[in-house]
């Protein structure tokens, strides 16, 4: 019976704390499969008694943080297509620059490669965008933020293309994810390098083949979230 419905006898309240202890203690050796399960009654039982939201907590932040880990591992081992040149360039960085191969990838590539499923200007890991791979991206967003920061792409003349880039040239990409990543820290001054030279990612916005009405809807975003023109 769970615990959440022993308080309708009036069982829980009675318990020890120390037996209470030993319950949220088994409840936590839990494995992949359990532990949403797990959360999700932990969360429940802490309704039940105001004690036992002291003593849920000590249990129910680690067992998140292993569902966080578990979710980080799934993500890398999904969008893999980088992850080789990244753990090359991850050796180059406490190189000299002259010693290096691989110039500084600045974050994951995850949320790189999710951003490309489906394109057909690079390759990504995926040749498909569905909502599993949506929800990829927030996740990845949310629990590896720096991965916002990866400069690994790369697109006709154009090198050091970060995730945003990647969210623009990909007609699959909604606008309210696009949206999301300014919300969650993109740069709307950004910069990628086109043939060489330093420019402003806004002012690449037409140069990509992509509808006007696409266009003007990112603009927008730009300059909503922080964009100075310069």
């Amino acid at each position: 019976m769970a615990i959440a419905n022993l308080d309708q006898f009036g069982y829980w309240n009675h318990l020890p704390v120390e037996l209470q202890h030993e319950v949220i203690g088994f409840l936590g050796d839990t494995r992949d499969s359990e532990l949403d399960n797990s959360i999700r009654t932990l969360a429940q039982c802490r309704l039940v008694n105001k004690n036992f939201e002291y003593i849920s907590s000590e249990v129910l932040q680690p067992l998140k943080k292993q569902q966080i880990e578990r979710k980080i591992e799934a993500l890398i081992k999904t969008y893999h297509i980088y992850n080789e040149r990244y753990a090359e360039a991850l050796k180059d960085i406490d190189k000299t620059t002259l010693g290096r191969k691989h110039p500084d990838p600045k974050g994951p590539p995850q949320l790189l490669d999710a951003l490309f499923s489906g394109s057909r200007f690079t390759l990504g890991t995926l040749n498909f965008y569905n909502e599993i791979v949506e929800r990829d991206i927030k996740d990845i967003i949310l629990y590896m933020p720096e991965s916002m920061n990866c400069v690994m792409g790369e697109l006709r003349c154009r090198m050091s293309v970060t995730p945003l880039v990647a969210a623009i040239v990909n007609p699959n990409i909604p606008i309210h994810i696009i949206e999301f990543m300014f919300e969650h820290g993109a740069d709307a001054n950004g910069t990628l390098e086109f043939n060489g030279y330093e420019v402003k990612i806004y002012h690449d916005l037409g140069n990509f083949g992509l509808y006007p009405s696409r266009i003007e809807k990112i603009q927008a975003l730009f300059v909503k979230y922080g964009y100075v023109d310069s």
